[in-house]
């Protein structure tokens, strides 16, 4: 299908593998499912390590849920892309739903593991993308509620759960709500969301999060939505890597401060030794004078 010479060597950035991948797949997606892709790829504006961290986070959330929402066990995101660009693979037939087509790479295509292992980072990050939105196509046509690359990327900043997700589209449908993307707009206090969408997004909200944690207070609701506020305008690039670097250095800081200290504490307690042994030998020596005088005291009386 010509996807590897196509990304080869040439392509300079994430976007242009993902929108590259999507080219060579096409026959294989719905005009939704290429959308989302293709979506995603222009919001991860961030180096190739990281990527790698926000899509995986992604897919793996968005393969729970479809478990959770189709009932049926589903292919690694990843290598659901991968089969996608193998030449043996049918195109997806007009009358045929995204999770029947997830079914037949599934059950009846074979991942080439020689080509799939010979495959650069960039390349498999293009393909979990891929089948990332795959996946969360087949769960918008079971459920009547669709994803946006904004929410997908929202799943990441917010560190929402697969019982989340789930949850929110369940009681979205239930409020006749037709789009995730809406939870972000309530997240960023959109204009483009009426008061009473945002009063129904705020409810369908609450109503998930009570199924999973019954006990939650409506004070409790808020305060996660408020943090989920915060987290949702933060650049992506502020994420894990260096908060984790910085945490390393700390603790080389305060493992530096403690050795200063025992070392201060270990000379401290030399010093105090010293001068211990030297009162003793004081002691010693005054002990011995007192009884030298005694004896020739002694000595004078006789």
């Amino acid at each position: 299908m010509g996807f590897f010479s196509a990304i080869g060597g040439f392509l300079s950035g994430v976007g242009s593998a993902i929108s590259s991948a999507v080219s060579a797949v096409g026959r294989c997606l719905t005009e939704g499912c290429a959308r989302l892709a293709n979506g995603l790829g222009s919001l991860l504006k961030i180096g190739l390590e990281r990527a790698v961290q926000v899509v995986a986070t992604i897919a793996e959330v968005i393969k729970s849920v479809a478990v959770l929402i189709l009932n049926r066990p589903v292919d690694d995101p990843e290598q659901l892309g991968a089969k996608m660009m193998q030449q043996d693979v049918r195109e997806r037939r007009s009358d045929e739903s995204m999770a029947e087509y997830l079914d037949y790479l599934r059950e009846q295509v074979k991942l080439d593991k020689d080509k799939f292992e010979k495959m650069s980072d960039q390349e498999k990050l293009a393909c979990k993308v891929v089948g990332t939105s795959a996946i969360a196509t087949a769960v918008s046509e079971e459920s009547g509620v669709s994803f946006s690359p904004e929410f997908l990327l929202a799943i990441e900043k917010c560190k929402l759960t697969d019982k989340q997700v789930a949850g929110y589209i369940n009681h979205f449908k239930e409020n006749n709500l037709d789009s995730m993307n809406k939870v972000v707009e309530y997240l960023e206090d959109a204009p483009t969301l009426s008061d009473d969408e945002r009063l129904t997004v705020q409810g369908a909200l609450r109503e998930a999060e009570l199924e999973i944690n019954p006990d939650m207070t409506e004070d409790q609701f808020y305060d996660m939505t408020d943090n989920m506020k915060e987290l949702i305008k933060a650049p992506i690039e502020e994420n894990a890597v260096e908060d984790s670097f910085n945490e390393s250095e700390t603790v080389e800081g305060d493992s530096f401060e403690f050795k200063d200290n025992i070392e201060d504490n270990s000379i401290e307690l030399e010093t105090n030794e010293m001068s211990l042994e030297e009162s003793v030998g004081s002691a010693d020596s005054n002990l011995e004078n007192e009884v030298s005088e005694l004896n020739e005291e002694d000595k004078t009386e006789k």
